[in-house]
């Protein structure tokens, strides 16, 4: 019978898996990470974000444009009590604070 070598043993095992896990490691280090989609309520005119505050940290900020994705310029949404917009299509994007390993979120849609 052939000899089973050292990676048949518990030593070899866990160094193989050891060698594995470092590298799934730092191949997630290197995936970007962007914030939640906002979830958007909209009752009546007032638009709400159900991410509340302390889900996306105190450096979020949540913006929205009509007509188009928003950028880091646009109009802030406020994140305690609404805010109230005219009938039209809104976008709404998440945005991090400055020096956050995040990056801007995906646009949701709303019409009104």
């Amino acid at each position: 019978m052939p000899d089973s070598g050292p990676f048949l043993d518990g030593e070899g095992i866990d160094f193989l898996w050891g060698e594995i896990k470092n590298y799934v490691d730092e191949q997630v280090a290197g995936v970007e990470a962007f914030l939640p989609i906002p979830q958007i309520e909209v009752s009546g005119t007032t638009v709400k974000v159900l991410n509340t505050y302390s889900a996306y940290g105190s450096d979020v900020t949540v913006r929205y444009k009509s007509g188009s994705e928003p950028t880091e310029s646009d109009s802030t949404v406020n994140l305690t009590s609404g805010t109230s917009l005219s009938s039209g299509t809104y976008y709404f994007r998440a945005f991090p604070g400055t020096g956050s390993v995040y990056k801007a979120s995906a646009a949701a849609k709303v019409t009104i």
